[in-house]
C-alpha cells in the first residue's frame, strides 16, 4: 500500500492524471481486499490483546516488532494521501481561479461589429 501511495505522489507531481486515475482503481481493488480480510478477521486486535501476556517475551517483542512496522507504513501511507489531496485540492482552486480570469477578462472584451451590440447574423437571399 505504501509503495502504490509513493507512485500515486509521484504522478500528482508529474499531473499524469491518465496513470493516475488507473492506480487510484488499483488501490481502490487492494483497499476492497484488506476490507474483505478485516472482516474475516476482524478480532484479531481483541485476540491479540488476550494472548500476548501469554506468549514468550521473545514472540511477544517480535509480535509487536511487526505491529509497530505496521503502524510505521500505514502512517507514512496517511502522509501521502494528505500530501496528495492538499497538492490536488490547490491545482483544483488555483484552476479555478484562472477560469474565472479567463472569464472575467473575455466578458470584457468589445464584442464584434461595432457599437456594442452583437452583429447581426446575415442570411444568403436567394431572392436578389
Amino acid at each position: 500500500m505504501l509503495e502504490l501511495s509513493q507512485r500515486q505522489s509521484n504522478l500528482i507531481d508529474q499531473g499524469n492524471f491518465s496513470e493516475l486515475l488507473q492506480l487510484i482503481a488499483q488501490k481502490q481493488r487492494v483497499l476492497d481486499h484488506l476490507s474483505e480480510l478485516s472482516q474475516m478477521f476482524g478480532g484479531i486486535v481483541t485476540f491479540w490483546k488476550s494472548v500476548r501476556d501469554q506468549l514468550g517475551s521473545d514472540l511477544r517483542a517480535q509480535c509487536q516488532q511487526i505491529i509497530d512496522e505496521s503502524e510505521r507504513i500505514l502512517a507514512a501511507s496517511m502522509s501521502l494521501e494528505q500530501q496528495g489531496t492538499a497538492v490536488l485540492s490547490q491545482r483544483r482552486d488555483e484552476t479555478q481561479i484562472r477560469l474565472k480570469e479567463i472569464g472575467d477578462v473575455s466578458s470584457t472584451l468589445p464584442i464584434s461589429g461595432g457599437h456594442g451590440h452583437a452583429p447581426r447574423p446575415r442570411f444568403l437571399d436567394v431572392s436578389r
